[in-house]
């Protein structure tokens, strides 16, 4: 049971409004539980077009955001790869490829680490909290990942790319 705020607005004599509110208990909504994925290092294995946004956003509350693409190559063996990555924040485009690995577990929920270079040579590392799904017959995952705790992180959506 989930509790429900409900408002009964009556109206009575000429005009008069009078309000209560209440709290009830409702059954839980009932929702279709997504097909069920196999999930599996072999499931990812193939190269998928990533597409997202990363927030950089320091204790002042200034914030700027820049939007990420690239291709992720996955293998079978939980290693990962990123060619051709591009970040794009204020008209400057700054490329960026790294390696890493990942694991991924029966429920299709998973992690990845990533070593990458920044344009001129930055080394950062990023983490990132993966769910994999199934989108007709193709594999797409949604991750979320940090690069400094805190202060940057991000989301990207991962489309696999044509066997």
């Amino acid at each position: 049971m989930h509790p429900t705020i409900r408002t009964i607005v009556l109206a009575a004599g000429f005009g008069t409004l009078v309000a209560t509110s209440g709290c009830v208990n409702t059954p839980a909504p009932k929702t279709d539980k997504p097909e069920k994925t196999d999930c599996s290092a072999e499931l990812l294995s193939g190269r998928y077009l990533a597409s997202g946004s990363l927030i950089d956003a320091p204790a002042s509350q200034d914030s700027s955001s820049a939007y990420m693409q690239g291709y992720f190559i996955f293998d079978a063996a939980g290693q990962v790869e990123v060619v051709r990555g591009l970040s794009s924040s204020n008209g400057n485009n700054i490329g960026w490829e790294g390696k890493g690995n990942y694991s991924i577990n029966a429920d299709c929920s998973g992690e990845m680490s990533l070593s990458a270079k920044v344009g001129g040579g930055i080394d950062i590392k990023m983490n990132f909290n993966l769910l994999v799904r199934k989108a007709g017959t193709s594999t797409v995952i949604e991750s979320i990942f940090v690069v400094h705790p805190g202060k940057t992180s991000g989301r990207l959506t991962l489309h696999q790319a044509s066997r």
